[in-house]
C-alpha cells in the first residue's frame, strides 16, 4: 500500500484559513516524510511560494528551538532536521 496524501485540499483548506504560517507548519512535517509522500518538485514550490515574511512557530517560542530556513519555521530541539541544515537559538 503506498501512503498518500491530498495535497491540492491541503492547500486549498490553507488558503481558506488565511493563515500564512500554516504553510510553514504544514510545509515542515510534509518534508520530513517527502520521499514516503512524494512532497516534492511543483507541490513543494507551492507551499514554498506561500510562506510567511517572518518566523513561524511550530511549538511554543523557547530557548533550544531550532531555525530551519527553508520553511522559514522555528521547530522543538527534537523535531530538528541534521545540524547542518538549521540554527539553534
Amino acid at each position: 500500500m503506498f501512503p498518500s496524501f491530498d495535497f491540492d485540499a491541503a492547500l486549498k483548506y490553507l488558503k481558506l484559513l488565511r493563515k500564512s504560517w500554516l504553510y510553514s507548519r504544514l510545509g515542515f512535517l510534509l518534508d520530513r516524510h517527502a520521499d514516503k509522500l512524494f512532497f516534492r518538485g511543483p507541490v513543494r514550490d507551492q507551499f514554498l511560494r506561500r510562506l510567511p515574511p517572518g518566523v513561524a512557530y511550530l511549538g511554543d517560542k523557547r530557548p533550544g528551538n531550532r531555525w530551519v530556513p527553508t520553511w522559514r519555521v522555528m521547530v522543538p530541539e527534537t523535531l530538528a532536521p541534521p545540524i547542518k541544515d538549521l540554527v539553534q537559538t
